[in-house]
């Protein structure tokens, strides 16, 4: 059930009282209560399913969101001050660009669900007109509606109870189990002032998250050891090539991938070896995301491709191959400058000749 629903309304254009705030209401087992759970309850677990949610840790068990969520479950006046304070960190992190209309806030409570876990669930909410149809000759228009449940939420948090009491009392049986699941439809990614500045939060490190670890920390920790001949252009090429196979890696071995590129002598010079090293660039990882996995499949956002285009109409005549299968000898590209031309050949068990009209 809700047991707890506050709405803010937040209109950050205003000089002063940017933040409006709603009185909390208490649960009460009545039909339009019934109805408002039903229609929260809905958002929460269609966000849940969306492909755009991630699973989040707090940095720390210091950290003041954790501490503000866990205090709203302890009574009604914890949970007016406490969502009182969450409004005004959002005011203060937000990022004022992306909101030059006003918006509402909605935290609420849910405890005893049975089917969903103790939390703490935070909204974002824009409004839209609508029309009422009351039949096919009475309509009003309605201005300021909530997005129904079919409409996905743009931002929204939910913050789990229990989760966020082990991690405070050092209770956790490991490590990567999340405190909460952020949702951001915004754009490409959760917006860092929504995660780290708002909700104190880094993000559980799934495969993508580790690949993207994996490459940036090992990059860094060989930057001082290359040989004069190699770049770090070269390193990140290879560890793109490496990383887009969609196989299981580990760090010692991306730092064998790269191994030619290091001068031997400068590593030992500091006592370090690939073994040591690729240990380096794991602590590295660790630090910036405590759930950093030394062993992961890789998943690159975007595969490192060779593409022959035609010059004038690339609709015409376009070829793109993975740069994998080049290394491979898949496929093989001969620069026949006799004949003015790109030599290609593909091993015929890889490839499929399809013909359109």
């Amino acid at each position: 059930m809700i047991k707890h629903f506050r709405v803010f309304q937040i209109d950050l254009e205003k000089e002063i009282d940017q933040i409006q705030r709603g009185k909390v209401f208490s649960y009460k087992d009545t039909e339009d209560n019934n109805k408002l759970h039903s229609f929260f309850k809905s958002h929460v677990v269609l966000s849940g399913y969306d492909d755009k949610s991630k699973n989040f840790r707090f940095i720390s068990p210091h950290e003041g969101m954790l501490n503000l969520a866990l205090k709203t479950f302890e009574s009604e006046k914890e949970f007016e001050e406490s969502t009182s304070r969450i409004a005004e960190k959002l005011q203060d992190n937000i990022d004022r660009r992306k909101f030059r209309h006003p918006f509402f806030l909605i935290i609420f409570s849910i405890v005893d669900e049975g089917d969903l876990d103790d939390m703490l669930a935070i909204l974002i909410m824009d409004t839209n007109d609508g029309v009422q149809m009351k039949d096919t000759d009475n309509f009003r228009l309605i201005e300021d509606l909530l997005p129904g449940v079919r409409s996905r939420l743009q931002k929204c948090a939910f913050i789990y109870k229990n989760g966020c009491e082990n991690y405070k009392s050092g209770n956790e049986i490991n490590d990567r189990l999340a405190h909460s699941l952020i949702l951001d439809r915004k754009g490409t990614s959760i917006a860092q002032y929504f995660m780290r500045n708002f909700m104190d939060s880094k993000i559980v490190a799934d495969d993508r998250t580790n690949t993207t670890l994996a490459e940036k920390a090992i990059k860094q920790s060989v930057s001082n050891y290359l040989k004069i001949d190699s770049s770090p252009g070269d390193v990140e090429k290879r560890l793109k090539n490496v990383l887009s196979r969609g196989e299981r890696v580990d760090y010692e071995a991306l730092v064998n991938s790269i191994g030619s590129y290091l001068d031997i002598e400068k590593l030992n010079d500091v006592n370090f070896d690939l073994e040591s090293i690729s240990e380096k660039a794991f602590e590295l990882a660790k630090f910036d995301n405590p759930t950093a996995q030394k062993e992961f499949k890789s998943q690159l956002p975007v595969v490192p491709k060779v593409v022959f285009k035609d010059r004038e109409d690339p609709k015409k005549l376009k070829i793109s191959v993975a740069q994998e299968y080049m290394e491979s000898g898949q496929v093989e590209v001969y620069d026949n400058y006799s004949e003015n031309t790109y030599d290609i050949s593909f091993d015929m068990d890889l490839v499929e000749k399809v013909e359109t009209t």
